[in-house]
């Protein structure tokens, strides 16, 4: 996967208050990782199918409601640690297991 992580430096303009540009960061590196996670190798077999329409589903919701810095960090970090699962290549009932917990928080 090609997406970065947040640095030490982007984390502190985000908590620094300037809530609009932070959010637009944010936001661009959310959809980035997901992105990333969609067009990874690991996705690109048959039996992971259903976990990249999953995450097709929370890319739009990202798309549309990522304007909450709030929600947008935790979404971020939600799907850190599923990346972290996909590099990994974990079976895809564990990964259909998270995206479905990611996506109820994300929605409740």
């Amino acid at each position: 996967m090609v997406a970065r992580k947040l640095t030490h430096v982007e984390r502190l303009f985000i908590r620094s208050g300037q809530s609009a540009r932070a959010t637009r960061l944010y936001r661009r590196r959310t959809l980035s990782l997901v992105a990333s996670m969609i067009a990874s190798p690991t996705l690109k077999r048959r039996e992971y199918l259903q976990v990249k329409l999953r995450l097709l589903e929370i890319y739009r919701t990202v798309s549309s409601r990522g304007h909450d810095l709030e929600w947008l960090e935790h979404a971020y970090l939600a799907l850190e640690e599923l990346a972290g699962l996909i590099r990994e290549e974990s079976a895809p009932e564990v990964l259909l297991g998270l995206l479905h917990e990611i996506k109820g928080e994300l929605e409740g």
